[in-house]
């Protein structure tokens, strides 16, 4: 028998024992958004692989928020997490297939990265030597931490005398709440 997933309640930085809360939620704005109303009126028993080339070339098309087609990024996440939920109900013996499978997954484009150079970074650093912020400027800029990480970082997580930061939680926000 599967042992109980913590609940959001149970562990704040976890949602359904599997991925984060800001996943969680972003994957059901998705759900909501996209996908609801593209399929949300088939019977999970009658869903073909057919009505998700309908669905995608629609969200493609004119299926954004704004009326819009949604990026390939966007459309490449809609597949994901549609994959993944049907992947479950083939396990729980909802269906006896992934249609997910049966259709090309949508491509998206890596996005291009641009990074500053050593001397915009230590152009960034002077500029910023008096800013209240400066200690978490100097941090990311020398450290890697990620925005959530360096941002979660509490007093007991800092050993200043060996100069040396531990990662023991994230801070995110899920519409304009810290999480």
């Amino acid at each position: 028998m599967p042992s109980k997933a913590p609940s959001s309640a149970e562990d704040g930085r976890r949602s359904r024992g599997r991925v984060g809360v800001a996943t969680w939620q972003q994957y059901a704005d998705y759900v909501r958004a996209y996908i609801v109303p593209q399929i949300g009126g088939v019977k999970l028993q009658d869903l073909t692989a057919s009505h998700l080339e309908r669905a995608y070339t629609e969200l493609e098309r004119s299926g954004g928020r704004r009326g819009q087609g949604v990026s390939a990024k966007t459309l490449a996440n809609v597949h994901g997490i549609l994959h993944k939920a049907l992947a479950h109900a083939v396990r729980w013996d909802r269906v006896v297939r992934n249609v997910a499978d049966l259709v090309d997954p949508p491509r998206a484009a890596k996005p291009r990265t641009e990074v500053w150079t050593l001397e915009e970074l230590r152009t960034f650093i002077r500029h910023v030597e008096d800013d209240e912020l400066y200690a978490l400027w100097l941090l990311y800029a020398t450290t890697g931490l990620r925005r959530g990480e360096a941002l979660g970082l509490c007093w007991p997580d800092l050993d200043l005398t060996n100069g040396l930061a531990t990662v023991n939680q994230t801070l995110g926000a899920i519409g304009s709440k810290p999480v």
